[in-house]
């Protein structure tokens, strides 16, 4: 092997380094926006009307202690079995406020940043299925 190809199989490796580098550095330094709800099952204890179509449960996890969240009406997902579809247009059944001990239900919760789409942060109910 000549000395010229020992250089140019070093410059390869040294330019593949960097270029990998560089992608890891760019891949973590940009914004993260998606997020992957936690399922958790468990019993929802109570259920009030909040403000305007969001409703308020009180939520008592098969394991771990009790948590308090707010649905956003119709805008979160839900579906009533496994095998069904999802809705979007209404508000769970399985939520009805003035209600309590509405049997087991499976939540996806996802933890904001307080920011502009959230004002609070905090945790979210992103979807909502009425069975355990």
């Amino acid at each position: 092997m000549a000395m010229a190809d020992i250089k140019k199989q070093g410059r390869s490796w040294i330019v593949s380094a960097a270029l990998i580098a560089a992608g890891a550095v760019v891949g973590y330094n940009l914004p993260q926006h998606a997020a992957s709800p936690m399922s958790d099952v468990g019993t929802v204890t109570k259920v009030s009307p909040a403000l305007g179509s969001q409703t308020a449960i009180t939520f008592q996890p098969k394991k771990g202690s009790i948590q308090h969240f707010t649905v956003y009406g119709p805008a979160t997902p839900w579906r009533a079995a496994k095998s069904g579809g999802w809705n979007y247009s209404s508000s769970p059944p399985c939520l009805t406020p003035g209600s309590a001990g509405q049997g087991k239900v499976t939540l996806g919760v996802i933890d904001v940043q307080e920011g502009t789409d959230s004002p609070r942060g905090g945790p979210i109910v992103a979807w909502v299925a009425c069975y355990g």
